[in-house]
């Protein structure tokens, strides 16, 4: 069985599976691991993409890795999927997002919005499919809400055509991340396709042996949720106080050694991200909009060029020599130390005095801070090898 870490903004960064890859490379070897990386925004990438490529980062033993968009604009979906491909060889597909319920982009024809035009949907489909020779997916769930699944469905069928996996979270719209999942849904799915796609099950996993339960005829099984904080979902194993803690500090190294290293690259490339050619995609991205004479409104907009940013990607073993060599003394304010925190809280879960120790977290701003709390933490807990 194959095992997927579900997309997740600011989550599945690289230090954040490099850490999981690690722990399933120890722990598992009855089955395989695949992972995606963080979605990124197309129209964001093809207007301003020094801001945006952060989402693409990946290191030279990422593995295979599939590189996840999303956007409502058909024009730069198709082009950030050609740029990937043609600039970032590495990657082993593309994937689009369909399935996200986030409101706001939503409300700008991306994620979840995308199912609110089923035909114009296939078509986006169709066509970023068709426009590289990489394999392509979507990741979906089973409507906008109830009444919405029938057409789903059948819509579902139609896209399986262009692709070489659907990945379907058993959630409406409607339900977000709560209530009851309809996995017949997806073995319904499943059993019209057959062989033609493959399907992944998405939205009902908590645990290692859930995965292994539910498989059923499913291709392969990806976790969301459960996986924050939780790197070890993956596998069955159940770690000790020591591994708990070391694998804290590890993560915590590699995420500031990669900020480090992502800065470096960025001060060191000589590209200069506002030059002309990214003016230029800035500027004919814009939207016009205006009322034909059956006072309907008509959105035109001119097309997008390819960009020529191409930042190169760090290997890992230039990031674990900058985690090794960190001084505990370097009272540096980092970025990573306070997106740590969401990682943190779930990593201590459970271990008695958690509750206190996440108000001492919340006050911590450097390197030296947090790993002192969690050394003194786990040593009251119990003694450990520190």
């Amino acid at each position: 069985m194959i095992l997927w870490l579900a997309p997740m903004d600011g989550i599945t960064d690289l230090p954040y599976r490099t850490i999981v890859k690690k722990i399933f490379d120890t722990y598992n070897t009855d089955h395989k691991l695949r992972l995606r990386t963080e979605f990124m925004n197309s129209d964001g990438y093809m207007t301003n993409p020094a801001k945006l490529i952060k989402h693409l980062i990946h290191h030279n033993q990422e593995t295979p890795l599939y590189a996840q968009i999303y956007g409502g604009n058909p024009d730069t979906l198709i082009k950030t999927a050609q740029d990937i491909e043609r600039k970032y060889p590495s990657f082993a597909w593309i994937e689009l997002n369909i399935g996200c319920p986030s409101p706001k982009v939503m409300a700008c024809g991306g994620w979840s919005g995308m199912m609110r035009d089923k035909n114009q949907c296939l078509e986006i489909i169709k066509n970023i499919s068709e426009s590289t020779s990489m394999p392509f997916s979507i990741k979906v769930r089973t409507g906008l809400n109830q009444d919405d699944k029938e057409e789903q469905f059948d819509m579902l069928i139609q896209a399986a055509k262009y692709c070489h996996t659907i990945s379907i979270h058993g959630r409406t719209f409607n339900q977000w991340h709560s209530n009851d999942v309809d996995r017949d849904f997806i073995y319904r799915f499943k059993k019209q396709v057959w062989e033609s796609c493959k399907v992944i099950g998405n939205g009902w996993i908590t645990s290692y042996q859930d995965a292994l339960d539910k498989h059923n005829i499913l291709d392969w099984i990806m976790i969301a949720q459960a996986a924050i904080g939780n790197p070890r979902i993956f596998v069955d194993h159940k770690p000790s106080l020591q591994e708990r803690y070391d694998i804290i500090i590890d993560h915590l190294q590699l995420s500031i050694a990669y900020e480090i290293q992502f800065n470096n690259i960025l001060e060191k490339y000589p590209h200069n991200p506002k030059d002309h050619i990214l003016q230029n995609n800035r500027s004919i991205l814009h939207y016009k909009k205006k009322i034909d004479d059956d006072d309907t409104l008509v959105t035109t907009q001119k097309q997008t060029q390819l960009h020529e940013y191409n930042l190169p990607f760090p290997k890992l073993q230039e990031i674990q020599t900058i985690a090794d060599s960190l001084d505990p003394t370097d009272n540096t304010t980092y970025r990573s130390i306070v997106e740590f925190r969401k990682y943190l809280f779930n990593y201590i879960k459970g271990i008695p005095g958690s509750k206190e120790c996440k108000q001492q977290i919340a006050m911590t701003k450097t390197y030296p801070e947090l790993h002192t709390l969690m050394k003194e933490f786990f040593q009251k807990t119990k003694e450990i090898s520190i």
